[in-house]
């Protein structure tokens, strides 16, 4: 006998908006520039006048999501810079209203929600009021 399947749970970027929806935001997470070290700006914070001369994507500069830059991501011959003005996101978890939470899935909430606010190069975003914990 076949056996729909359903999903618990998603990791977004908000938006995201449903009245069936509880969206529990989960951290922001800075963009930045980055660059290869020899040829990157030497300066902390970049804007649009500093990157404008520079080859982006294609010929090693980009802006990418601070967390990618971090862990496995961190590459010790790319530089990154601030953006100014900065930019962010903010990752929520997004569930049914009418999904029942169960032990495992409160574990894997928890685990998801303790991640978002360990020391990291990211900051915990503030909780969601339409969230239900």
């Amino acid at each position: 006998m076949p056996t729909t399947a359903t999903i618990d749970l998603a990791l977004v970027t908000l938006p995201a908006a449903g009245r069936s929806l509880n969206v529990l935001p989960v951290l922001d997470d800075e963009f930045v520039a980055i660059g290869r070290g020899d040829l990157a700006p030497p300066k902390a914070r970049v804007g649009p006048a500093d990157l404008a001369a520079l080859p982006l994507v294609l010929l090693g500069y980009g802006i990418v999501p601070r967390m990618s830059m971090a862990g496995r991501g961190a590459h010790p011959d790319l530089k990154t810079s601030r953006l100014n003005p900065g930019m962010h996101r903010t990752l929520a978890i997004v569930i049914r209203r009418d999904k029942p939470v169960s032990k495992a899935l409160r574990v894997v909430l928890d685990a998801i929600l303790a991640a978002g606010k360990k020391g990291s190069p990211v900051t915990p975003a503030k909780s969601s009021k339409t969230a239900k914990r």
